[in-house]
């Protein structure tokens, strides 16, 4: 195994439970519910439930992924997912004793099953090194017309590479030796060299984000009521999609289409 992947396994192992309980928050949950609602809606309207979707949640942690389709109106799905740390799988598993998760590193995966829907929240940037490859393997599950949906940091500016450089050496729930933002580009041209063209994007990591969005890393911002938290991220919505976001937004939502 890669040493930089080893060194990740051990430190989500050690982060897990305070990465769990901090973000078992309300204000956490209403930021994740309306970042991830344009996301849903889209695949709502394209992907048909006829069939069972088959859904795979690669490096999944606590199934984020399954808990957003259980809140949308994709109803009938088949989840799968798996995660390279135990204590992850584990605490997956007792959230959601019925799903089918397992453990797994995604940069040696490969399957012979096809899936609608891919999900990966907020994985990619602790692979750097082997992004290409993951992409390629990940792909090749994909059915002809299935959608790959990453939400991803994203540096698409030089003061926001500063801030989360100096952000990543500072905190300990990051590890700045293993983990790296990519730009919109980089993401965009590796998902296009494997035929997935991007659909749609959305630039939502701004100021809530910063205050709600990681509060395992920075506890001392999660503040605010429930009123206040759903008024302002209504109001920062109108920005999601702007130009201006997408140079000063700490991350990225983005759908692939095969």
């Amino acid at each position: 195994m890669n040493e930089k992947i080893e060194q990740q396994i051990e430190h989500f192992d050690q982060q897990a439970l305070h990465y769990i309980k901090a973000r078992n928050n309300f204000r956490h949950k209403i930021l994740t519910r309306e970042m991830w609602k344009p996301i849903f809606d889209i695949l709502s309207s394209e992907i048909s439930t006829d069939e069972a979707v088959k859904v795979l949640e690669p490096m999944c942690g606590t199934c984020i992924g399954y808990s957003l389709l259980g809140e949308s109106k994709l109803e009938n799905f088949q989840y799968n997912g798996f995660d390279y740390s135990a204590n992850m799988v584990k605490a997956a598993q007792s959230l959601y004793s019925d799903i089918n998760v397992w453990k797994q590193d995604v940069t040696t995966f490969e399957s012979e099953n096809l899936y609608d829907l891919i999900i990966i929240v907020g994985g990619l940037h602790h692979i750097p090194v082997t992004l290409d490859l993951v992409v390629k393997n990940l792909s090749s599950s994909l059915k002809k017309g299935g959608f790959f949906v990453v939400s991803e940091p994203v540096n698409n500016n030089f003061i926001l590479k500063l801030i989360r450089d100096l952000v990543y050496s500072k905190n300990n729930s990051f590890d700045e030796e293993t983990e790296r933002a990519f730009t919109t580009n980089e993401l965009h041209k590796c998902f296009l060299n494997h035929g997935l063209t991007p659909y749609f994007e959305s630039y939502p990591c701004l100021l809530a984000y910063i205050l709600w969005g990681c509060p395992e890393a920075f506890p001392f911002l999660n503040k605010g009521s429930e009123s206040f938290v759903k008024k302002y991220v209504k109001f920062e919505k109108l920005m999601w999609r702007t130009w201006l976001a997408k140079y000063i937004s700490f991350g990225l939502f983005s759908i692939y289409k095969n």
